[in-house]
């Protein structure tokens, strides 16, 4: 990961996030926007490793992790495909979604994007 700098008021709002979901860590791209999970951080700015950040969280409590999973929220995941700019990553998430939790919003998402990569036939 590259030296993106994060502003105190992000990295408060991103260690909150962390704890009312039970998370560890939290990863934060240039845009704001938090995720759960690496990769989907990773996809929502094209691959470009130097526009997202890792943030440790010391003390989670775990009681309070709702709505996630070790693939991410909802939001995190649909936010993932739609930042997607290659079919591979979004039939990843798709495969993952379909193993895992197979929430309908994140396959209907995902379905809706490689169609967009696909050519009519």
């Amino acid at each position: 990961m590259g030296n993106l700098k994060i502003s105190k008021e992000t990295r408060a709002k991103a260690i909150q996030t962390a704890k009312d979901n039970g998370l560890s860590s939290i990863f934060v791209n240039d845009k704001g926007e938090f995720f759960s999970n690496e990769n989907f951080a990773r996809l929502s700015v094209d691959q470009k490793v130097d526009r997202y950040a890792k943030i440790d969280v010391l003390t989670v409590d775990t009681d309070e992790k709702k709505g996630t999973n070790d693939t991410g929220t909802v939001t995190e995941v649909v936010a993932a495909i739609e930042a997607a700019t290659d079919i591979a990553s979004v039939e990843a998430i798709l495969k993952a979604e379909n193993e895992g939790k197979g929430r309908k919003t994140v396959i209907e998402a995902a379905e809706k994007k490689i169609k967009q990569f696909k050519p009519e036939e």
